[in-house]
């Protein structure tokens, strides 16, 4: 994703493929803050699904170059955590895969 545009530390929007925005991030309100426990109600999980293979291996390695723990599952997905401790599940070929 690239950055679209970014309201202070309150806001940021990124894309891919030039589009104005396809996920906008809201921080005012979350910085600093604890972990959801993992039984409470909210966001599980969501996906990211790459285009194909040589798209899910180039981000894999920037994950790996900044040091974001991953995980690999059987069926080819990919998991990592956002600053919220929910999970990205990134998988190739846009094919959403549940694990």
């Amino acid at each position: 994703f690239a950055v679209m545009a970014r309201m202070g530390n309150a806001a940021l929007f990124i894309s891919a493929g030039g589009y104005h925005h396809h996920i906008g991030l809201n921080t005012w309100a979350g910085v600093g803050a604890p972990l959801t426990p993992k039984d409470a109600a909210g966001l599980a999980y969501y996906v990211i699904g790459l285009p194909d293979q040589a798209a899910l291996s180039a981000v894999l390695g920037r994950l790996q170059e900044e040091g974001v723990p991953v995980a690999h599952h059987g069926d080819g997905t990919v998991v990592v955590l956002d600053p919220s401790g929910i999970e990205i599940r990134l998988s190739a070929s846009g094919v959403v895969r549940h694990v």
